[in-house]
């Protein structure tokens, strides 16, 4: 990040320390996307990445959703673990994170939004948890390295979830249930 990118961030925390202090991180997350979004080439996805770790703190530990474009194309990013208390992840949330290879998804997860791991190129196995419901559009969309998912349910579980015809692609070939395998369609 270049150092005008870090004083724009300096700036910002500066700002806004009461809402630091009375952590309203979903305002502070809303202003930051406002702030950044475009700034100096770096998008607001790494300006607020980079406020996040500079002001020492986590927004998600105040949502129950991962909100859209959370980390979206941090180029950066190449494992990561989504706080257990959080049951959605929504629109393109991290879209793009070619290099992200673990995800550590929650337990109470309850929907996956669109394209929320779209081009996660580098991602070769999830596990999807029992309390899933709804996965939507493209949500592992060109995931090339991804050639399973494993769910912890079992197949009659499966099949009750929510997809769209285009929830995943072609590289993707199998569901693991803890009771057998099906084919991803």
């Amino acid at each position: 990040m270049s150092e005008l990118n870090k004083q724009l961030v300096t700036n910002f925390i500066e700002e806004n320390i009461e809402l630091i202090e009375a952590e309203d991180f979903e305002q502070l997350y809303n202003k930051a996307i406002d702030e950044f979004r475009g700034a100096n080439g770096l998008g607001y996805t790494g300006m607020l990445t980079y406020l996040l770790e500079k002001a020492d703190i986590y927004p998600l530990l105040t949502l129950s959703y991962v909100p859209n474009h959370y980390m979206g194309w941090d180029d950066e990013l190449i494992s990561y673990t989504i706080p257990p208390h959080i049951t959605s992840i929504k629109l393109d949330a991290f879209n793009g994170c070619k290099r992200l290879k673990k995800l550590s998804l929650p337990p109470n997860l309850i929907s996956i939004g669109d394209g929320a791991f779209y081009q996660c190129e580098s991602l070769e196995e999830i596990t999807l948890p029992k309390t899933l419901r709804q996965i939507d559009t493209a949500a592992f969309g060109q995931c090339t390295n991804l050639k399973y998912i494993n769910y912890e349910g079992t197949l009659k579980d499966w099949q009750s979830i929510i997809k769209p015809p285009y929830w995943i692609e072609w590289h993707i070939t199998k569901i693991r249930c803890i009771d057998g395998e099906v084919e991803a369609t």
